[in-house]
């Protein structure tokens, strides 16, 4: 019946309007003006973060380099002299490190010979080499032992050490680590000019030993350092301004600003570095104190390459504003396509109205035909006596018409069958939604509906085989609908065998929560279409039949929370898998 109320809702919808394709549109626009604000900050914030952590990677690897320093120091402490004076004596690696000084003061000490024996060295010129290399002395003599140059304090006994030189006894005469004289502290190292005609001696007092110590353990750390990617250059300098050791190539250039500069000022409370320039390659630098047995030795100053974090800052950048201008793009293409789509959307609405209207009408026709079935079934039985009386009271007296009487008779009786038939099918549909529940065994199932169709099965030549089910949990179900609807599924599989075939029934878990019930056959199948359809009311591919049996066994398992499902293929058989929750 319909109501004013239902004659009122398809102008309602009518009325009904989608918010105006402007409005739309201008909030796509605000939104994609809040997702670049946001986007913005999140990337200050991005940026602050990759700053730190750059600033924090530099932090590191001074501390890391400060670190093996100050061992490589100690085991220079540790090892012994040198030839000239004692010997050798400590560790190889102690040795080593010793070694590496040694040489290295005189390559300081043959660079100086042979500047002397290019052009010449005035004393100014010794006097700063000496001042920028921590010596308290050089000293060079010629082959007549006499001074050619000199600047700053001279070895005791000058004479006497140069000797053995000017004589070609000896080419190296090293007391670095035990003075000449205990009274006096004052080391020293000779060399032999290239041209034996005199040597070259350098004078080191403790400071300045100390000064070369320092150097060397530094730089042989930063000889056996792992550069790892995007770390450029080391170096450390004295509070003198003196360059102590250093790795990797040194800025050319310096820049006022790069990308992560005002970041790194910004998360960490003041300049923290500077950028450089090497070549095309953006460099920043992060300076933090270096220290050697708690002792402050100088400023040492990292280079990490900014390449990769610049491109990852503006590539994110871009991605900002692509997005924002895609957003801005998809708001007003909504705004032409509400347009367009907005009556096309109204109409469906409206039919949708229109088709749930006309299944509440069906709805309650069906249940009016339910009522009627239901009041057919009386005079159906009361036709249903008669026929029998006539059948039994007034037989013809003639022989020849006994048998059309005979006929008659049981077509009356036929069709009253078919009639039954037909309105227990309407009732169960109707009923289908009503059930008794228990916990039941499934295997209980199998054998009743076993009983109910092997002298069928056998007539045909049909084997019924039933996998052990005993395993299974019990299901909740309202078994007599269980029983109707596993029988309906064998029937339809016997129908759809011609000549021997096998029917399995099988149960098995299906998950935690559910049981599978599968009744399959070697049947001749069916199509996709079919498929799609054999579970619509009043659709068959039988001869006979009205096609409500597996409509009827679909909402039976409806109404007891589960599902079937059908799985079938031309010439292949055919599937019936019924999922039932777990008792």
């Amino acid at each position: 019946m319909t109501t004013s109320a239902d004659k009122a809702k398809p102008a309602e919808i009518s009325r009904r309007r989608l918010l105006p394709p402007l409005a739309t549109a201008l909030a796509f626009l605000l939104f994609a003006a809040l997702f670049c604000a946001l986007a913005l900050m999140d990337l200050s914030r991005i940026e602050k973060l990759l700053a730190a952590v750059l600033h924090h990677r530099a932090l590191a690897t001074i501390r890391s380099i400060e670190q093996a320093s100050q061992e490589r120091y100690r085991q220079l402490l540790r090892g012994g002299d040198f030839p000239g004076t004692a010997g050798f004596f400590g560790a190889e690696e102690d040795l080593s490190l010793r070694e590496a000084l040694a040489r290295a003061l005189m390559d300081l000490a043959r660079h100086l010979d042979l500047q002397d024996q290019e052009k010449g060295i005035s004393a100014k010129e010794l006097e700063s080499i000496a001042a920028a290399e921590n010596l308290q002395g050089i000293i060079l003599v010629n082959a007549d032992g006499q001074v050619t140059a000199q600047t700053g304090k001279s070895p005791p006994n000058l004479q006497a050490l140069a000797a053995p030189f000017l004589a070609g006894r000896e080419e190296v005469s090293l007391h670095l680590f035990e003075p000449l004289q205990p009274s006096a502290p004052v080391h020293f190292i000779g060399l032999r000019r290239l041209d034996g005609k005199g040597a070259v001696f350098l004078v080191l007092g403790t400071q300045g030993l100390q000064f070369w110590e320092w150097r060397i353990a530094v730089q042989e750390t930063l000889r056996e350092f792992p550069w790892g990617e995007g770390l450029t250059y080391f170096f450390l300098e004295t509070p003198q301004n003196q360059l102590l050791a250093q790795g990797g190539a040194l800025p050319e250039e310096t820049l006022r600003q790069c990308r992560l500069l005002a970041a790194i000022d910004a998360a960490l409370g003041g300049t923290a570095g500077r950028c450089t320039l090497v070549g095309e390659m953006r460099i920043l630098e992060v300076a933090a104190p270096f220290q050697i047995n708690g002792h402050t030795i100088g400023t040492a100053r990292v280079g990490l390459t900014t390449s990769d974090t610049d491109a990852l800052l503006g590539e994110n950048r871009r991605h900002i504003f692509i997005w924002t201008g895609v957003m801005i793009f998809i708001g007003l293409l909504a705004m032409v396509l509400l347009f367009s789509f907005q009556n096309r959307y109204l109409s469906r609405l409206q039919a949708m109205q229109d088709r749930l209207h006309q299944a509440e009408r069906l709805s309650s026709l069906g249940r009016l035909a339910a009522g009627v079935a239901h009041e057919i079934r009386n005079p159906l039985n009361a036709i249903s006596i008669a026929v029998q009386r006539l059948k039994r009271e007034f037989l013809p007296e003639s022989q020849a018409k006994h048998g059309e009487f005979q006929q008659l008779t049981q077509v009356v009786r036929e069709e009253i069958s078919r009639l039954n038939a037909i309105v227990e099918d309407f009732l169960s549909l109707s009923r289908s939604g009503r059930l008794d529940l228990h916990p039941q065994p499934v295997g209980n199932l199998f054998h009743k509906t076993l009983f109910l169709v092997q002298e069928e099965a056998k007539a045909r030549g049909v084997q019924i085989r039933v996998q052990e089910a005993d395993s299974c949990p019990p299901v909740v179900m309202d078994l007599p609908k269980m029983q109707q609807v596993l029988l309906n599924l064998v029937k339809n599989a016997l129908e759809s065998i011609s000549g021997e075939g096998t029917i399995t029934l099988a149960a098995a878990p299906a998950g935690r929560d559910y049981l599978c019930i599968s009744v399959a056959d070697t049947g001749k199948g069916m199509s996709p279409e079919e498929q799609q359809r054999i579970f619509d009311p009043y659709y068959t591919t039988k001869d006979k039949g009205m096609g409500l049996g597996l409509a009827i066994a679909h909402e039976i398992v409806r109404a007891h929370g589960g599902d079937i499902r059908v799985a079938s293929r031309p010439g292949r058989g055919t599937t019936f898998e019924i999922f039932l929750p777990a008792g």
